[in-house]
């Protein structure tokens, strides 16, 4: 639960809060003379954002709060319309509804030089694949990565699910195989998703543009063809 603090004592740098406009903010400083407040949203990186602890109502958040705040909101408070940054769905607390889960494939990505990477994808049977090269062996590596799993059997709005929620590490995913197959991977640090709808072949990235606007746009990534061996 929130804790309501009106001591900037009880504050230190890297501590979390709501501020007054309910964003979910990083503190920054605390300033026990002067009554300040200062911080980092989370929400769309403003800062400095000040508050009084006399005045602001400013409440304390665990860190699992303030990843709450940003992506679902303050879910104890009546924000208006206008000043929302956060999707509707999903309502409920992301972190119940995540399934402990192993992915099957681990990507590691480091730069070794300006520029210039070397990849690896790793999938849990123990096959391997490395690139090495520029933004585009990362392409490359999630395309190998792809065909390997269609080569190994795995129908293809599958495989696309596999690779995609294994290369974004910080996510929220579901695989609905009583769905046609269909998935969701959503991002847990930026407010972008990827979709799949597995009974029209049709995949879209969507990406919210400006959130706090509370505006978003979809783009079409492709619709995969069809994998005829599939039942």
């Amino acid at each position: 639960m929130p804790i309501p603090a009106d001591n900037p004592a009880d504050f230190q740098p890297s501590d979390y809060y709501e501020d007054c406009a309910f964003h979910p903010c990083i503190c920054i400083h605390a300033d026990t003379e002067e009554d300040e407040l200062w911080g980092v949203s989370l929400v769309d990186g403003s800062y400095p954002r000040g508050c009084s602890l006399r005045y602001c109502g400013v409440r304390k958040l665990t860190f699992a709060e303030a990843l709450h705040w940003r992506f679902f909101g303050p879910p104890d408070q009546i924000v208006p319309d206008e000043k929302r940054w956060w999707h509707n769905e999903p309502s409920e607390a992301w972190l119940e509804v995540i399934p402990p889960m192993s992915a099957r494939w681990t990507f590691v990505t480091n730069e070794v030089s300006a520029g210039c990477y070397r990849c690896e994808a790793i999938r849990q049977t123990h096959h391997s694949i490395s690139r090495d090269g520029f933004n585009s062996a990362i392409a490359q590596l999630l395309h190998d990565a792809f065909q390997m799993e269609l080569q190994l059997g795995t129908d293809t709005g599958e495989a696309a699910f596999h690779v995609t929620s294994g290369f974004q590490k910080f996510c929220r995913s579901k695989y609905q195989p009583e769905v046609f197959g269909s998935w969701l991977v959503e991002s847990l640090r930026e407010p972008r998703r990827a979709v799949y709808d597995g009974k029209d072949f049709h995949l879209r990235s969507i990406v919210s543009k400006a959130a706090l606007y509370g505006r978003a746009t979809s783009t079409t990534c492709g619709t995969p063809t069809r994998n005829t061996s599939r039942n």
